[in-house]
């Protein structure tokens, strides 16, 4: 029996072969784009840093090299720690009166400002970057006692210096610090961990240099109102802070969030260390996002993780910015300066 073959279609193969070609020409110019974006962006924060260089000096520490600028003169010193996704520019309405009344020094983590990231030196917890902030002060020669104020996330940073370092630390401000507690408030965990997916593509797009250019256009929403003025009174401020390594940094410290937490959570009390919490007055935004009720359980449960956390000390008052929301250090920085200020005449 003759066996009987299927009919050729030469358009149809024709076809299948330029629909092949096709696709991999966009793969193939998907990839070069991608090659130059990576180098685009990477070039260009090499001509930022160049361009718009560091106030202070870059210290390496852990592989990385990491920014710290200090003024004045005087003791206790006192040592400015950011917020998430901040950097010691966001400290420029403090730390110019604070250097009027002793030494100060602001810094940037691995990754923010100024400062460079060694991507392999994970996790990326509060612990870590406690360790690296000791290092990086003992390589500077700065010497102690230490006043430690920590804004928000920053405070589980100088919740742990105090502790592991006691003898160092005469006193410590918390500006609106994160509670270790936090993530008991089940809206807020979901909020943080639903937002690991777009914070990778947000990572990815930086990298390639594409987030670049939407920022030229919005720069002024991507910090608070009350900051603006700062950042324009300093050039460069949005390509030196905005760079592809903010990032990388801000989802690595995210992603290390709880295991921070766990971390302040284990320390204890602090005994009898001078301590002062300032919390914001208005309503947080964080809060605001939730449904009406959810909003007003969460403030009402910041104010009494506050009021917790200032009673882990002996010495430990809480002062309330009421014309601030979250951001205290550019809304009401003179609270902040008072508190040093009071802490600096502590016997």
């Amino acid at each position: 029996m003759q066996s009987v073959h299927p009919p050729k279609h030469p358009k149809l193969k024709g076809c299948l072969q330029i629909l092949a070609r096709g696709l991999m020409g966009i793969v193939a110019l998907i990839v070069i784009l991608a090659v130059v974006g990576y180098a685009y962006e990477h070039y260009a924060s090499e001509q930022d840093m160049k361009r718009y260089p560091p106030p202070g000096r870059r210290i390496g520490v852990n592989n990385h090299k990491l920014h710290l600028y200090c003024t004045g003169t005087g003791s206790p010193t006192v040592i400015l720690e950011a917020a998430a996704q901040s950097s010691s520019l966001d400290w420029g309405y403090v730390q110019p009166p604070i250097a009027q009344l002793t030494r100060v020094c602001s810094y940037d983590r691995a990754g923010f400002g100024w400062s460079e990231l060694d991507t392999g030196t994970q996790p990326r917890t509060a612990q870590r970057e406690a360790n690296e902030l000791h290092s990086l002060l003992l390589e500077a020669g700065e010497q102690g006692p230490y006043v430690l104020v920590g804004a928000s996330y920053g405070g589980h940073i100088v919740r742990l210096f105090a502790h592991d370092y006691p003898e160092q630390v005469s006193g410590v401000v918390l500006v609106d610090t994160r509670p270790e507690k936090l993530f008991s408030i089940p809206a807020i965990q979901q909020q943080a961990r639903s937002a690991f997916g777009p914070m990778r593509v947000i990572v990815f797009l930086g990298e390639l240099g594409l987030s670049r250019p939407l920022i030229a256009t919005i720069p002024e929403k991507m910090i608070p109102s009350a900051a603006v003025p700062l950042y324009k009174s300093h050039p460069g401020s949005y390509e030196i802070v905005f760079q592809h390594k903010l990032w990388y940094a801000s989802y690595a410290e995210d992603q290390a969030l709880e295991t921070s937490d766990a971390q302040v959570a284990a320390i204890g009390p602090m005994g009898n260390t001078p301590l002062i919490v300032i919390r914001h007055g208005k309503p947080w935004t964080m809060f605001s996002s939730l449904p009406p009720q959810e909003a007003e359980e969460g403030e009402q449960k910041w104010q009494a993780f506050q009021e917790e956390i200032a009673r882990q000390s002996s010495a430990g008052q809480i002062i309330v910015a009421e014309a601030s929301g979250h951001g205290i250090q550019v809304e009401q920085p003179a609270i902040i300066v008072e508190a040093v200020q009071q802490l600096l005449k502590s016997p």
